[in-house]
């Protein structure tokens, strides 16, 4: 049996390495209790993800970055290597549990995407409970967009008055708002269980300051993962 865990690549502040590392051995922890149990590689990664999502040092579900608006919209993906069938959401913002319901798509519907809305009414469906965007912010998520704004309006006001500036300045720009935005990324877990199956999954709550209604490679199927 096997598990692996992460919990996001980018800058990491270092007062949350400590909370990071213990974020993510916890969720290996709970991961492998599954496996342990009998239970599918499926269900290991679903667990593992889930623990990640109630924690808020982690860029998924409570705690996700914010976009420009302030609000959270996420994204998740799973997949069983046994049927190679997957599962995925985008842009969901009541959810506090996306990989659970891009699971419920996978097991539940004929589909392997769902997004915003759509996605949420299947939730209720299946019995997965509708939460207050609000209650997904937390102060940590919330400080980053702060940053990230102020950061954003300097370059603005450094750039010529045509609007248009020279390749290097732009690329100067370019990774300043990028440290700025203190990502953690996408966390994701990987699962073979007693029976040789394997299965992936992702969840992200993707770029502080975000356009509303951006997704990214995350819950895209051979992009964000794969299990086979």
């Amino acid at each position: 049996m096997l598990l692996l865990v992460h919990g996001g690549a980018g800058t990491i502040e270092p007062q949350y390495v400590p909370l990071k590392l213990a974020g993510v051995k916890q969720a290996v922890r709970v991961g492998y209790e599954a496996l342990a149990n009998g239970r599918s590689a499926v269900d290991a990664v679903e667990a593992a993800v889930r623990h990640m999502e109630n924690d808020p040092i982690m860029n998924c579900g409570y705690g996700s970055a914010l976009t420009s608006a302030g609000t959270v919209e996420c994204d998740a993906f799973i997949m069983d290597g046994r049927t190679l069938k997957s599962g995925a959401v985008a842009g969901v913002q009541r959810i506090r549990h996306p990989i659970s319901l891009a699971r419920a798509v996978m097991d539940r519907t004929d589909h392997c995407l769902m997004m915003g809305t759509g996605a949420e009414s299947l939730a209720q469906e299946v019995g997965i409970d509708l939460v207050d965007n609000e209650s997904l912010v937390h102060e940590i998520a919330q400080k980053r967009l702060n940053a990230y704004k102020i950061l954003k309006q300097k370059a603005a006001e450094g750039m010529p008055s045509g609007g248009t500036a020279p390749t290097n300045t732009t690329n100067t720009i370019a990774k300043a708002l990028g440290a700025g935005r203190g990502e953690h990324d996408t966390v994701g877990a990987v699962a073979v269980d007693w029976e040789g199956n394997c299965a992936a999954a992702t969840s992200t709550g993707e770029l502080t300051g975000k356009r509303v209604g951006r997704v990214g490679d995350s819950p895209i199927i051979g992009a964000g993962g794969y299990a086979d």
